[in-house]
């Protein structure tokens, strides 16, 4: 599976935010078979004086779920081996393309991951973005499905798996009704 579903917690919105988890699917688009997946909470701490921090959203977050909020606060690691351990995922199930709100969440990994001094597994050019497939489908009378009840919203993976979910039944819309023309 060479597409890659990934997902952001920040501590900020701005594209230096700090990184609170990393949530990431490998998916088939064409499917819509999900594939293995990635998670991890970060360390904040190791963060303090390196990434962005905002009130507003250190606030928004006390308003969140306990689930949502355990899921950035369990067992985190090192921002370092975070995107060590993110690397080593995108290389083995052989991703090549980088889904996600690339206006935010492939913007702030890239920047958090050039800070502790690596580069991103995935080439810029093979960003993808929700938001242009979601502006096509729906342009195309595109009626999502109901969301899976069963994922916790703002928890990283869960996320990234109902993102994937929506892409790939966007692109089978797609392809479908470009196919009946």
């Amino acid at each position: 599976m060479r597409h890659i579903m990934l997902d952001l917690e920040t501590m900020s919105s701005n594209s230096d935010a700090a990184v609170a988890s990393i949530g990431a699917v490998a998916f088939d688009p064409i499917t819509g078979e999900l594939g293995k997946t990635y998670h991890t909470a970060v360390m904040l701490s190791c963060q303090e004086d390196k990434r962005h921090f905002s009130g507003k959203t250190i606030m928004w977050w006390l308003e969140q779920s306990d689930a949502a909020r355990k899921a950035i606060a369990n067992n985190p690691v090192t921002p370092e081996l975070a995107i060590k351990n993110f690397n080593l995922f995108f290389a083995e199930v052989g991703g090549k393309y980088l889904w996600s709100h690339a206006t935010f969440d492939a913007v702030v990994f890239r920047s958090f991951c050039e800070c502790f001094g690596f580069k991103g597994a995935w080439h810029y050019r093979d960003a993808r973005d929700i938001r242009t497939i979601s502006a096509l489908a729906h342009d195309m009378q595109y009626v999502p499905s109901k969301k899976d009840e069963s994922l916790v919203e703002h928890n990283a993976l869960d996320d990234a798996i109902e993102q994937a979910k929506y892409v790939s039944e966007m692109y089978q819309f797609i392809r479908d009704k470009h196919g009946k023309q």
